[in-house]
């Protein structure tokens, strides 16, 4: 058998999260309390970080009363191999075996070099896993808030939407989330393209926020959504624009409740300003212009 456990030396016990075994043997994937399966002096040496040999469970006197622990998990022989973080015992890599066993110098500095390596895998491994949890639970909240991202390289024109970015627009989300400026163009009104595009260049020269408002024609319903975009560019050292990161949130209900206030309050006061050949609706989202 052998297991990865992590130790909580705080709570004094140490839980089992994997490891294999072979077949016959009980599942103990559990917290066990620390004291219960190694004395002070073992526990000792372990946050020393040095490894603990047990070559005979049933004579071994550092055990005493303990081998019965060990006895109902049917082992005989032990090698612990602790990892320390910061100082401090964290991790172990335990060997058993369901009989005495005399432990080789060759097996004991084996496992003593890779501990470390497992440890660093198994960290790796958990930390892929958060953020895989951490990506799940913010598209979640995306979808739910009307609320998309997209991070466009400017050097390569690889532009990247979340998924919920793509249901905004009523899109089928892309592998890899992939997306282009074609289908962005298709699902934006017209006339209102012109006044987005000036808006984009004129943040991306003056080196400030990107900020926007505009009406999409969803894909999926068919029906007009108003978009409230937002986002900043990035540069490089010779003051190029190589990157750009926004977000997108659905404000079609917030507009019209501004629409319906405004006529029920102030009839004489228009809902829509035109300017050139685009309509716009009053905006919620001043311009740089407009905060200045």
């Amino acid at each position: 058998r052998v297991n990865f456990s992590d130790v909580d030396l705080e709570n004094r016990v140490v839980t089992v999260f994997a490891g294999e075994r072979a077949n016959g043997l009980k599942d103990d994937h559990v917290a066990h309390p620390l004291e219960d399966y190694l004395s002070p002096a073992m526990i000792e040496d372990l946050e020393a970080g040095r490894l603990v040999t047990i070559n005979d469970v049933a004579t071994d006197a550092r055990l005493g009363e303990r081998a019965a622990a060990y006895a109902q998990w049917n082992i005989g022989s032990l090698l612990l191999a602790p990892h320390r973080t910061d100082g401090r015992w964290t991790f172990m890599v335990a060997l058993h075996k369901g009989e005495p066993y005399a432990w080789r110098v060759d097996e004991v500095e084996l496992l003593r070099e890779v501990v470390g390596r497992v440890h660093l895998r198994i960290e790796r491994a958990r930390a892929e896993e958060a953020l895989r949890d951490s990506e799940a639970r913010l598209q979640l909240a995306m979808i739910a808030g009307r609320a998309g991202t997209w991070d466009l390289d400017l050097l390569t024109g690889r532009n990247i939407w979340s998924e919920s970015h793509f249901l905004l627009m009523g899109c089928e989300p892309s592998p890899g989330g992939r997306a282009s400026q074609d289908l962005w163009q298709s699902v934006v009104l017209p006339e209102d393209i012109p006044g987005v595009l000036e808006t984009w260049r004129r943040a991306e020269h003056v080196r400030t926020l990107f900020r926007t408002e505009h009406r999409i024609r969803h894909a999926g319903t068919g029906g007009i959504a108003w978009l409230r975009a937002a986002g900043r560019f990035f540069y490089d050292d010779d003051g190029r624009a190589i990157r750009f990161v926004g977000v997108t949130f659905d404000v079609t209900d917030e507009i019209d409740d501004l629409t319906r206030h405004s006529t029920r309050g102030f009839g004489s006061v228009p809902v829509e300003v035109t300017v050139g050949a685009t309509t716009w609706r009053p905006s919620l989202f001043p311009s740089n212009e407009e905060k200045a």
